[in-house]
């Protein structure tokens, strides 16, 4: 029993650590980032004789070609995803705000573009391939998060209950999750 506890404060200490850090990462980054996702030209663009006129130059810049001047331009983002980049690992740069979102903040992830540059596939995914996109990675990450806080909190009261008969069922893990996914088309 000893070392349960002794088990248990050290992962609430853990938490309360990873919770801080998280905070000064987000003060660091800022509350709002602006990331860029170059998708992979299509098989159509490519036989067509198309070329690219979007290259990621490094992990925070990108370039485009401008057509009216024949040259290229650059950009600087937060993040960039090259057109090789799985959905599991941009789920891995946004899933922080899983974890954020655990601990009592609001989050929103959105996604801006031309149509067929990749929105959907980014935050829906592709049932062909059977990868989900980045909103059901966030959505699942969430409940299986909530779902950890509510064991540890079960834990905690059954620990602390069997020295006080008084306190068994009085902190009950309660949470409350709001959803919204729209599409707004200007066409």
């Amino acid at each position: 029993a000893k070392e349960f506890r002794s088990l248990a404060k050290k992962s609430v200490f853990q938490k309360e650590h990873n919770a801080q850090l998280l905070v000064k990462i987000l003060r660091l980054q800022g509350n709002i980032q602006v990331c860029c996702r170059v998708r992979p030209m299509k098989i159509k663009e490519s036989q067509a004789g198309q070329n690219r006129v979007t290259e990621p130059l490094s992990e925070t810049e990108v370039g485009c070609f401008d057509t009216r001047t024949q040259s290229w331009k650059s950009y600087a983002f937060d993040k960039v995803w090259g057109s090789d980049v799985t959905q599991q690992s941009v789920f891995r740069d946004v899933e922080p705000l899983a974890l954020s979102v655990v601990d009592g903040y609001n989050a929103c992830i959105f996604a801006y573009g031309q149509t067929g540059s990749g929105k959907t596939y980014t935050m829906e995914g592709s049932s062909e391939t059977g990868e989900l996109g980045i909103s059901h990675q966030t959505i699942k990450k969430i409940f299986t998060l909530l779902e950890f806080r509510s064991q540890q909190q079960d834990a905690s009261v059954a620990m602390h209950s069997r020295k006080d008969d008084d306190t068994e069922g009085s902190s009950k893990f309660i949470f409350s999750i709001k959803v919204g996914m729209m599409e707004i088309y200007n066409d």
